[in-house]
């Protein structure tokens, strides 16, 4: 964190590539989302997105079971839920100099952090985060995989 006022914050992300292959897969990125609405700004590499929903309508491709996930003293995090199914609904690549908008109920993933040029190490982004407007933020865990 570097600055916060009002329970806003200013946040630097590095999100390091795979040493072995500087487009690798998070793979232990889990589809979530977040307490707060947040703009985030791509400064050094390339971010891709998975973007989801829960399906109410069986049209879902992943089961995965929720589990509540708190970062405050008041509320506890860990609860696994139901299982849902997600169906992925976009697919969005996000390169340096440019900027999104994730708000909070938005489920989604990091699936590549991908670096500017042979020699630097991953994805460097600003972010900054609003009040946190909800107790808990969720994870989706795919069923059948530890976490």
């Amino acid at each position: 964190v570097l600055a916060q006022d009002s329970g806003r914050k200013l946040r630097l992300h590095f999100y390091w590539a795979d040493p072995a292959s500087l487009a690798a897969p998070a793979a232990y990125d889990f589809f979530h989302s977040h307490r707060w609405h947040f703009a985030s700004a791509v400064v050094l590499g390339k971010l891709r997105h998975g973007i989801a929903r829960v399906s109410d309508n069986g049209d879902g491709v992943k089961a995965m079971r929720i589990q509540s996930w708190a970062r405050s003293e008041d509320a506890s995090g860990g609860q696994h839920k139901e299982e849902v199914m997600l169906k992925e609904e976009a697919d969005v690549e996000v390169p340096a100099g440019l900027t999104y908008v994730m708000p909070r109920p938005v489920i989604h993933t990091i699936t590549q952090r991908m670096a500017a040029a042979p020699g630097y190490q991953g994805c460097v982004t600003l972010m900054l985060t609003e009040r946190t407007g909800d107790p808990y933020s969720w994870r989706y865990i795919p069923v059948g995989t530890s976490e």
